[in-house]
């Protein structure tokens, strides 16, 4: 009985199950006679041609199951191997819907193609991302031309389309091999496939061109009127080392503020170029990778290509012809260097990509001028909000325009009143009533002043240059130091100021002369917090650098400068650090260059306030600055037809002396520092200690460490070392050998070998607050006979610190310090350090060889090309190391002659004085010399030809007047007869002497010195010397021989 009512159950469960089966076969079915039939007529023909068979039944299979939903829900699909991603939605991509769809992708894996589609009847849209598959191998089966692409290439030869602007130029392609062995080495084959021949040949143009320009270029096409339609526009974009998904990202929200509906999108990446890395690895193109991080390091063109479309309520009232003008100026900037803050004003009070760039430089200025006097209240963010204030928005607006009128290079803009300065002034004037009439609070009125000082202190911007990397300002350096010469004690005001404001970074250059050389660093603080502190004094920190290079310039042509990159790294991962600073480097120079590169058409597009003054720029490397970067810098000079652009940086790894190669610094450092021993009473013979800040694998500290050793083998004791990783302190001494095997391998000290600890090492890692504390304070509690910071962030001892430094009874923890580090110590605390005792060698002294190398570097780059310099590298930078001993050496006799006239005087302003003394007779000399008569002239050059190395005058002094411009000669004659007075004649013989008579007695000077160097190798020749000349030595002997025999320690 019960066997019986189970069948019966199973058989009344199974014939309910066959009905279930029945009906939702037959619902499946009804479905699929709607929705297939729909799927074909309404799917447009691009998504049948670029998507695999396989990817559209999945989306098709899903439309089906979902069609008795009626309204087609939110869908995300994915592939079996999860590198494919659909979203399905309802209703066409509106302008929001695919920034909101792209902020939910994955962030760890970049994109390597898009696809966007709408139905035709407006039903749903299908966004189709693929991403990088890690297990892909990126070098299967490679692309094949098509025989439709073949034929297509050999109607474009034939002239069947020439003249037609919707089709590639035949030149482009001299020969169908050349597009076969683009479509093999750089194309993947899928991209290729999809492509129609003659969308995929005008993207090779656009390819090829923006390799043509340089790396980091975006180029930009666009097709009007697409297939017929009025409100239609095809765009192509090529974009060169990009995150794509974050390209993405910034062209949709730019759309959105447009109100424009993505109607299709498809993306590609491309094979670039090999990166230095990669040809070192035998490779010839760059990988398309699966991780982010190797993708950055590569080179990779980003192809995508957009349907666009006004909406539906904007179509009949837009103009086209005016919206697709903005698109071609806006897009190359808004896919990859605008700011990321902009995008946020785009469409707000009607701005425009470039005015909402043009608001935010001038709000970061302002801070960056303002913040000094009161960090908070004049916060990035809050003169933001100040500026943006729907209240004040005709304040803002007002100055906006003002610049944009300014500054607008267009010919309708030719005739605006506010090109001419009387015009221009009276309307600052009318704005500034506005203001103050306003009743607005203190905070407000100060910053819209300021907002109005830099614009009325801009000279150059290359606001309206194309395709521009960041938006740059050249300014009267009086809008920015004003506050600063009224609080410090350096009234100096610079000979010029850049300011490039950019994606996610702010740049400086300050330069105190014409001609003017300085290093070029990169600052990247590790959280917002600390960049908030960074950027408000960043500006003061740059006057500063600029300043202190100044006076350590005094041996060379150049005048001092300095430029910092300050970098926003704040929520962005380690695979992009890199990235974000290589690019933010790349922008700053760039940016430069739009204002001082003579290309007639970037000068068309600048508006210039300078009267035409052409500006020379010259830049070495400083922190975070890399071989690499060197090379795209002066790479990238050429390209934009700046003159003698391997005089533009210094430092190059192959035609250059690389200064951590070389040590070359730390060359001019080693001598300060045996000199500063000698003065101070060490016994150099004997052990002595010295304590440093900086690694073995830097550059100051890691080829100190090189010298020590070479010149004091075990005498000289490391008893305390701290870089950015670790601490070591050892009274006993750390190890030498695990020192130099540390420098030989460029290793931090974490790596340093516990077995080479000694008894009473202490090694401490600095990765907790505790050791991080304690690295950061072991220049001030290790004793030792010298103290050489070189390394370590400025104003490291300052105003408030500085006690820190003195031991319990008082006395320094080192009596001497010798500053290989720029400005870390500040002025107050060197001040109070030498009233304990503490003897200090300035920074300007102890660390300018590494200038002077690098101007000794500029003037070969303009004498030898690059092979005739790499013939003479070897002898050449022997010549060069000798030359920086001696000018260091030349500087410490006198610095230490005056010490020991005066024990109690502090050095620091000493070393000022004497830079200052240089720079003064430097200017007079430079001044005086273009009216001397040209006979003179070239007589005094004999002095030139003496002072540089030799190596290089015996190959290419017979090009030096034709290849050396005429300015640069004369200050370079001018810094030596004046270094060669000072330090030869001391500080009391120059200072005595009024401006107005310098220039003549030190040209009377130089005639004599030629006298003596004449009579000098006459005598070590063993020539015979006439009476007359006898009796000149003789004389000379009498005035001045015994002087001269104790100020240099001479003896028989």
């Amino acid at each position: 009985m019960v066997v019986m009512e189970m069948d019966d159950a199973l058989g009344q469960s199974k014939e309910r199950f066959d009905e279930l089966l029945d009906m939702l076969q037959r619902e499946q079915r009804e479905a699929a006679n709607v929705k297939v039939p729909w799927f074909l007529q309404n799917m447009p023909d691009a998504y049948f041609k670029q998507l695999k068979p396989e990817l559209r039944h999945q989306h098709l299979a899903a439309l089906v199951a979902l069609y008795d939903f009626g309204a087609v829900p939110d869908l995300t699909l994915h592939s079996d191997n999860n590198n494919t991603m659909t979203l399905i939605s309802g209703g066409n991509n509106s302008p929001q819907r695919l920034v909101q769809q792209i902020d939910r992708m994955p962030t760890n894996t970049p994109l390597s193609g898009m696809s966007i589609f709408n139905s035709n009847d407006g039903e749903i849209s299908l966004n189709v991302f693929r991403f990088f598959d890690a297990d892909e191998d990126d070098s299967s089966e490679p692309a094949v031309l098509s025989d439709e692409i073949r034929a297509y290439l050999a109607d474009l030869h034939a002239g069947k389309f020439e003249g037609d602007p919707l089709h590639a130029d035949a030149s482009t392609f001299p020969d169908e091999q050349a597009l076969e062995r683009f479509v093999r080495e750089r194309c993947r084959p899928d991209y290729v496939l999809r492509s129609s021949p003659r969308r995929f040949c005008k993207q090779v143009e656009l390819y090829n061109k923006i390799m043509q320009d340089g790396e980091d270029q975006v180029g930009i096409d666009i097709e009007p009127n697409w297939n017929g339609v009025p409100h239609r526009t095809m765009i192509t974009l090529a974009i060169t080392n990009v995150l794509t998904m974050a390209a993405m990202k910034r062209i949709s929200k730019y759309f959105a503020s447009k109100n424009l509906n993505n109607v299709r999108t498809h993306l590609d990446l491309v094979r670039g170029p090999a990166t230095e890395e990669e040809r070192k690895e035998g490779m010839t193109t760059s990988a398309l990778c699966g991780d982010a991080q190797s993708l950055l390091r590569s080179n990779t063109v980003s192809m995508i290509r957009i349907l666009v479309e006004p909406h539906e309520q904007d179509a009949k009232d837009i103009d086209m012809d005016t919206l697709n003008a903005r698109l071609v100026e806006d897009l190359p900037t808004v896919s990859k260097w605008i700011d990321d803050r902009a995008l946020s004003l785009l469409g707000r009070y009607g701005m425009s990509a470039r005015e909402a760039d043009i608001v935010l430089a001038l709000c970061d200025l302002a801070h960056a001028i303002l913040a000094p006097k009161d960090a908070f209240e004049f916060a990035r963010s809050n003169i933001e909000n100040v500026v943006m204030e729907e209240s004040r928005i005709d304040f803002t607006r007002a100055i906006l325009d003002l610049f944009v009128r300014r500054f607008d290079p267009s010919p309708e803009a030719a005739n605006f009143p506010e090109k001419q300065n009387e015009a221009f002034a009276q309307r600052i004037a009318e704005i500034r009533e506005m203001i103050l009439q306003s009743g607005e609070l203190e905070t407000a009125q100060r910053t819209f002043s300021t907002l109005l000082d830099i614009v009325e202190g801009t000279y150059r911007t290359n606001a309206f240059v194309p395709g521009r990397f960041g938006l740059a300002l050249r300014l009267d350096p009086r809008v920015c130091v004003e506050h600063l010469l009224n609080n410090t004690n350096r009234p100096e005001v610079p000979h010029g100021i850049f300011f490039v404001h950019g994606r996610r970074f702010a740049g400086f250059h300050v330069r105190f002369r014409d001609i003017s050389r300085g290093g070029l660093r990169v600052v990247t603080p590790r959280n917002s917090e600390v960049h908030g502190v960074e950027s408000a004094r960043q500006l003061k920190e740059c006057y500063d650098l600029a300043f202190a290079q100044q006076l350590k310039n005094k041996d060379i042509a150049e005048g001092g400068s300095k430029a910092v990159c300050l970098v926003d790294l704040d929520g962005i991962d380690k695979a992009g650090k890199d990235h974000v600073m290589r690019k933010s480097l790349k922008a700053m120079v760039n940016s430069v260059l739009d204002l001082i590169t003579p290309d007639p058409d970037d000068r068309s597009c600048v508006v210039d306030h300078m009267g035409g003054a052409e500006e020379f720029i010259y830049f070495g490397p400083d922190e975070q600055v890399t071989p690499e970067h060197i090379n795209w810098i002066v790479s990238r000079a050429g390209q934009r037809g700046y003159g003698m652009p391997n005089a533009f940086m210094s430092s190059k790894p192959d035609a250059g002396i690389n200064h951590k190669v070389y040590g070359v610094t730390s060359e001019g450092v080693s001598v300060f520092l045996h000199e500063a021993l000698l003065a101070t009473g060490v016994d150099v013979t004997k052990p002595f200690s010295v304590k440093i800040t900086g690694g073995p694998d830097g550059d100051v500290a890691g080829n100190l460490l090189k010298i020590l050793y070479r010149e004091y083998k075990d005498n000289a004791r490391i008893v305390g070392l701290a870089d950015g990783t670790a601490g070591l302190e050892d009274p006993d001494g750390i190890n030498w050998d695990e020192l130099l095997r540390m420098f030989d391998e460029a290793l931090p000290l974490e790596q340093f070998s516990r077995d080479k600890l000694g008894p009473n090492s202490d090694f401490y890692l600095a990765d907790t607050p505790t050791n991080i504390n304690k690295r950061n304070t072991m220049h001030n509690r290790v004793k030792a006979d010298a103290f050489v910071p070189a390394g370590g962030r400025p104003a490291t001892i300052s105003d408030v610190n500085w006690e820190k430094y003195l031991l319990p009874d008082g006395t320094p923890s080192s009596p001497l310090i010798v500053e290989g580090a720029n400005l870390f110590l500040t002025p107050v605390a060197r001040e109070k350090l030498g009233a304990h005792g503490c003897v200090i060698v300035k920074d300007s002294s102890a660390n300018k060889c590494g200038v002077i190398c690098s101007s000794m570097e500029i003037i070969a780059s303009m004498l030898l090309d690059k092979a005739e310099f790499l013939d003479l590298k070897g002898v050449f930078v022997e010549d060069v190391l000798d030359l920086l001993r001696k000018r260091a050496k030349s500087e410490a006799e006198l610095m230490f002659r005056e010490y020991r006239s005066n024990p109690s005087l502090p050095l620091p302003p000493v070393s000022e004085r004497i830079s200052r003394a240089i720079n003064r007779s430097t200017d007079a000399i430079a001044a005086s010399l273009e009216e001397l008569p040209e006979e003179k002239f070239r007589e005094l050059l004999q002095i030139v030809r003496a002072s540089l190395p030799k190596s290089l005058m015996d190959k290419a002094w017979d090009r030096f007047e034709d290849r050396v411009p005429e300015a640069y000669t004369r200050f370079q004659l001018a810094c030596i007869l004046a270094s060669e007075l000072v330090y030869k004649e001391g500080l009391p013989y120059v200072e005595s002497v009024s401006d107005d008579g310098l220039a003549a007695m030190v040209v009377d000077y130089a005639d004599r010195q030629l006298q003596v160097a004449r009579l000098a190798t006459k005598v070590d020749s063993g020539e015979k010397l006439s009476k007359d000349e006898q009796d000149l030595l003789s004389d000379i002997l009498r005035a001045g021989g015994a002087r001269t025999m104790v100020d240099h320690h001479l003896r028989p």
